[in-house]
């Protein structure tokens, strides 16, 4: 649990770095990478919240 912690303390540092990024540079390829990251993120939750709820029905089961 302390690890996904850990990681989704780490990917809010980096989208927030990137957009700070991009508005110090005017340069719109770190609002992409802050978008990409963000949706890999979105997915690794989903990923990860199907798997604490696979481990509640096969416990209650």
């Amino acid at each position: 649990m302390i690890v996904l912690r850990i990681v989704g303390f780490l990917v809010l540092l980096t989208i927030g770095a990137s957009i700070v990024t991009s508005f110090i540079t005017g340069d719109r390829r770190w609002l992409r990478f802050a978008w990409q990251v963000t949706k890999f993120a979105a997915v690794l939750a989903g990923v990860a919240m199907a798997f604490f709820v696979l481990e509640r029905l096969l416990v209650v089961i």
